[in-house]
This record gives structure tokens, C-alpha cells and sequence, in this order.
């Protein structure tokens, strides 16, 4: 139970993170079509 919380929360500081890279990426390209 402990390891699955410990995983819970990996997990979910890995998808906020990649979730951060994918939004910023997909902003820079947005921007870059709109110039």
C-alpha cells in the first residue's frame, strides 16, 4: 500500500512534468504560426 502511494506520486510529478513540456511546447508552436 505504501509502495503503490510512493508510486502514485511519481507518477503524477512525471505526467505533471511532461504535461508542462507538451503545453509549453505546443504554445511556442502556436505562437510561431501566428508571427
Amino acid at each position: 500500500s505504501r509502495l503503490l502511494k510512493k508510486f502514485e506520486a511519481a507518477f503524477c510529478s512525471v505526467f505533471s512534468n511532461v504535461a508542462a513540456k507538451l503545453y509549453s511546447y505546443l504554445y511556442a508552436v502556436a505562437l510561431m504560426s501566428h508571427i
